[in-house]
C-alpha cells in the first residue's frame, strides 16, 4: 500500500500492518526481522524514544492563603530522539537510523547530542549492507543512486580580445 508523496520525496509504505516512512526503512525492517528469527540479533524494537536532554524546570515560590509553597515550574520541553530501530547484536546495543540522500540540520544536531550522552547512532544508507545474505534471500535490491544533475556551464566567448596594437 503506497501513501502520498512527502516533502523529501519518500513514500510511506506498509508491511505487516506497520507504516514505514520509506521503502528502504521497510526493507531494513524485513531484513532485521528475519535476522532476529535466525538468532543473529535479539530484542528488535521500532521507534524507540531516547531522552537526550530532560525537561527543564526551576523552583518557584507560590503564595497560598496560609503558607508559601515551592513548586517546580516548567521552562523547556525535553529534547528527544526517535530511532528507526534498536536491537542487540553480539551483546552490544545498536541504534539504527535509515537515512536517504541528505541529512537535515535537526538530525545532525540530535546525532551529536546523542553521541555526547552515550547513544551512538548507526546510520544505514543501504539496508542490504546489514545482512547481505538475508537481503538476497528476500529479494531486496540495494537502493538506486540518484543521478546528480550537471550544472549548466556558460558557453565560452567566441570573441577573442585582440589586445592593443
Amino acid at each position: 500500500m503506497a501513501f502520498k508523496n512527502r516533502y523529501y520525496g519518500t513514500k510511506k509504505v506498509e508491511c505487516d500492518g506497520i507504516i514505514f516512512d520509506s521503502t528502504p526503512e521497510r526493507d531494513c525492517y524485513r531484513i532485521l526481522r528475519e535476522a532476529e528469527k535466525r538468532g543473529q540479533i535479539r530484542d528488535l524494537k521500532l521507534k524507540e524514544v531516547f531522552t537526550l536532554i530532560p525537561r527543564q524546570t526551576e523552583p518557584v515560590e507560590v503564595k497560598m492563603k496560609t503558607k508559601t509553597k515551592i513548586v517546580e515550574a516548567f521552562r523547556e520541553h525535553p529534547l528527544t530522539y526517535e530511532s528507526d530501530f534498536t536491537y542487540f547484536q553480539d551483546g552490544k546495543r545498536i541504534i539504527l537510523d535509515v537515512k536517504g540522500d541528505w541529512l537535515t540540520e535537526d538530525y545532525r544536531i540530535k546525532r551529536k547530542v546523542a553521541r555526547w550522552v552515550g547513544y551512538p547512532i548507526t546510520e544505514c544508507h543501504d539496508p542490504t549492507s546489514l545482512f547481505p545474505d538475508i537481503a538476497a534471500e528476500l529479494g531486496i535490491d540495494p537502493p538506486k543512486k540518484h543521478k546528480k544533475k550537471k550544472k549548466a556551464t556558460k558557453p565560452k566567448d567566441t570573441f577573442e580580445n585582440p589586445g592593443l596594437f
